[in-house]
């Protein structure tokens, strides 16, 4: 998710230039990374982090320019479908050690590759724009 931000702040002309920029990336992961702990730690569902995230994403997004945006929703799409399932998972619904075909973790896993596929689709047609 820090990705596409990045990538959407770059655009808007609101993230810095390399190498500020891995600074900044690295900076961001790391922050995120304590968050989850953190919020492990007093029992805070961390998919509530990734929807955030999903709505920074779709707010930046919208505010820069872009000549098609197909891939953009369906990789958003498949981010809010993954976090369903990853709370099923979570909530032990679709967790069922018995069943090794249908594990809500592993839909998780598998739409978020999807997303990360069509996310890069979308960004294709802004490589000569960042840096």
């Amino acid at each position: 998710c820090v990705l596409l931000i990045m990538c959407n702040l770059a655009r808007l002309n609101c993230w810095p230039k390399p190498p500020k920029a891995f600074v900044a990336f690295w900076l961001s992961i790391v922050g995120l990374t304590a968050l989850t702990i953190l919020m492990y730690f007093v029992h805070l569902p961390y998919q509530a982090v990734v929807l955030l995230l999903i709505f920074v994403i779709i707010g930046t997004e919208l505010k820069a320019k872009a000549s098609t945006r197909y891939y953009f929703w369906a990789a958003v799409g498949c981010l809010f479908v993954a976090v369903n399932f990853s709370g099923l998972d979570h909530e032990r619904i679709l967790c069922t050690p018995e069943n090794h075909y249908f594990q809500g973790h592993g839909f998780w896993h598998v739409l978020g590759s999807i997303s990360l596929w069509c996310s890069y689709q979308h960004y294709l047609q802004f490589k000569d724009e960042l840096w």
